[in-house]
């Protein structure tokens, strides 16, 4: 594409359709990919953002631990009202 910030964001979109029609193995590669393009561009807040979506998305696959790894680098990145997002999304799951 040439552009690896909006592929990135792409990706989180394509790994929301993918979980929403219940293709979680796709979801968390797409998404999974798309941190990864953030990253390598430089763009951290992309990439949390990514990581905020993905979360619940390893939350859907059962796999609690690991949705709290990717979540709790998200809320590193993230202020203001995304990181309280992120917060809440940590203490539900931690709560389980």
């Amino acid at each position: 594409m040439g552009d690896p910030l909006g592929e990135a964001q792409a990706l989180r979109a394509l790994g929301l359709a993918a979980r929403n029609n219940g293709d979680i193995d796709r979801s968390v590669e797409a998404m999974r990919r798309g941190v990864v393009l953030a990253e390598s561009a430089g763009d951290i807040t992309i990439a949390a953002q990514v990581r905020t979506t993905l979360g619940p998305t390893l939350l859907y696959a059962g796999r609690p631990n690991e949705a709290v790894q990717v979540l709790a680098a998200a809320a590193e990145v993230l202020t203001g009202v995304d990181r309280a997002k992120v917060e809440m999304q940590l203490g539900g799951i931690k709560a389980r």
